[in-house]
């Protein structure tokens, strides 16, 4: 197995990857386990190219005022690029408790989900600017932000 140095980052569509770096979006929920291995490590939250015109369906019952106001700024200063970094508390199982840290409704009707326990958010001063991938992926350059 290849070992990789670097920092791991996974992608997220926009405007999930900010509300990620904002500290809004605490559980980051996926249908798979593979991003277990990430498991008390920190990583980087990278915004990728594509906006989910599907967003507000999902988060707009668990935003408030102040982050509904703040969308359209969100959506004019959409850069694709490593945001900040947060740490992997945990990750589990989730369940309808935690849609709200979730911004998504999760019923346990639904196929099974896993969570990253996002904890210890950084947002960087100024993105790092890069292409991102699906899965998890290591940048290998210079620290981001201050």
């Amino acid at each position: 197995m290849k070992m990789h140095e670097g920092l791991p980052v996974i992608t997220l569509w926009e405007p999930w990857a900010t509300f990620v770096i904002r500290g809004w979006k605490t559980v980051e929920v996926r249908p798979f386990q593979r991003l277990r291995s990430l498991e008390g490590r920190t990583i980087g939250i990278h915004a990728g190219e594509r906006w989910d015109s599907n967003y507000l369906l999902k988060a707009y019952p668990y935003m408030d005022d102040y982050q509904r106001g703040v969308m359209a700024d969100i959506r004019k200063r959409h850069v694709q690029g490593i945001l900040g970094t947060a740490l992997v508390r945990a990750v589990g199982h989730v369940g309808p408790a935690e849609s709200r840290a979730a911004m998504m409704s999760i019923s346990w009707s639904s196929e099974v989900r896993w969570g990253l326990v996002l904890d210890d958010v950084f947002e960087y001063s100024a993105p790092i600017l890069c292409a991102g991938h699906q899965g998890i992926w290591y940048y290998e350059g210079a620290e981001g932000g201050d």
